[in-house]
């Protein structure tokens, strides 16, 4: 009989993901569960409660486990308007999510928030002058058409829930915006960025809470059912934590290309279960809507992750090529060449075949056969290494999700 051996590692990647996607679906059901069957309408309380154990429960790691070390004080210093902005755009997105959700289903939501790389994409083509191939473009476009689809004339339809779902997929871009200026100023963990946005985070809240929820949380707390729904919710928000943290452990086990995947899977996966779970009723339109929007979400994160091992390929085999700029050669050239998705003229390409072979030529290398490499294979754009990109991060803004894969993790 033979037998199988399996890697320490892959066990734990596999029970990290299988962990850390069954609780948040199991959350996000549960959140929506306490909105329609439990009569309890406080999103904002929720987020808040969570946000708050995500500071003790972060706090007990950094300080009582030690699992990273906080930035030095000087540092953080410098950066404290960025971390002040970073805490107050997650906590309003989380908190205008968690509203949407309380009007919306789950699903309308979810293909919503699906439409955020396209933010991204066009924040990122305006201040960084990014360019993306025609691929992940032609995805974007079918992912906002599938998402206009699936919203309109939805038997789950509230002017209220899709208003504060779009604004929320906004200020998570903001976020990504923030966090990239961040982390070009200072070096911090996730775990330590946890720590230090969670709380003002928090206080963000606390105004509209104030505002629209305490006076109605106050005449209603005499009740038994409520009391015990609030009891309910802080187990919920330490399990929304330990959800937080199996995310970090998933980076640490596995990869950014992986949590990509698995992201992907997770979203579609909880469209389908709370489709089923909830009775969401859609219109042929929504149905089909739905399904260009699923389609495309899965297509746009396949070119994404294509894309980035086509970069970190070409990083490894070639790192010293990155003085040229092909973005700007590409801008000033008039290429004819329109049989391909690739954005490299002609011109630059006898360039840039001319540049690896000065490289292998200059570091003594083994003679690479620079005729072999396909035009066609060059389906990205290569652009000079930087430390950061706006278009490098994802966000994921689920009511209890703090998703940090696209950050390095130096360590937990």
């Amino acid at each position: 009989m033979m037998n199988i051996s399996i890697d320490e590692n892959f066990k734990k990647a596999l029970t990290v993901t299988i962990f850390w996607t069954g609780l948040n679906i199991t959350l996000s059901l549960t959140n929506k569960w306490l909105f329609k069957y439990q009569g309890f309408h406080f999103p904002i309380y929720i987020i808040i409660t969570g946000l708050l154990i995500t500071f003790i429960g972060s706090s007990i790691l950094v300080f009582g486990f030690k699992l990273t070390k906080l930035p030095k004080m000087e540092q953080i210093k410098n950066v404290w308007v960025l971390l002040i902005f970073s805490a107050m755009t997650h906590g309003l997105a989380t908190g205008l999510e968690n509203i949407a959700i309380n009007y919306i289903s789950i699903s309308l939501n979810q293909v919503i928030k699906a439409t955020t790389p396209g933010f991204t994409m066009f924040c990122s083509y305006i201040l960084e002058n990014r360019r993306y191939s025609r691929g992940m473009i032609v995805f974007i476009i079918f992912l906002v058409i599938g998402a206009a689809l699936t919203t309109y004339d939805n038997p789950t339809f509230s002017f209220i829930g899709v208003v504060a779902s779009w604004i929320s997929c906004l200020l998570g871009v903001a976020r990504i915006m923030i966090n990239g200026r961040l982390l070009q100023k200072v070096e911090i963990t996730p775990l330590a960025l946890l720590f230090l946005t969670s709380l003002p985070a928090a206080l963000s809240l606390l105004i509209p809470f104030i505002f629209f929820e305490l006076s109605n949380l106050l005449s209603e707390i005499s009740d038994p059912k409520i009391q015990k729904t609030m009891v309910f919710i802080f187990g919920m928000n330490w399990i929304a934590f330990l959800y937080i943290f199996a995310g970090l452990l998933l980076i640490k086990y596995t990869s950014a290309h992986y949590s990509t995947v698995i992201g992907t899977f997770k979203s579609v996966l909880l469209v389908i279960v709370s489709t089923v779970v909830f009775n969401t009723s859609f219109t042929d339109l929504n149905l089909f809507g739905l399904l260009v929007a699923l389609f495309s979400f899965c297509g746009y994160n396949y070119k994404k992750i294509e894309h980035e091992r086509l970069i970190d390929q070409k990083n490894n085999d070639y790192p010293d090529n990155n003085n040229l700029d092909p973005t700007t050669i590409n801008n000033n050239s008039n290429s004819n060449d329109d049989n391909s998705d690739s954005v490299f003229s002609e011109s630059y390409y006898n360039k840039y075949k001319e540049n690896l072979k000065n490289n292998s030529n200059r570091d003594n290398q083994k003679e690479i056969n620079i005729e072999m490499i396909d035009l066609n294979e060059l389906d990205f754009e290569i652009e000079p290494i930087r430390e950061l990109s706006l278009s490098d991060y994802t966000s994921s803004v689920d009511s209890f999700d703090i998703d940090y894969s696209s950050l390095s993790l130096d360590q937990i």
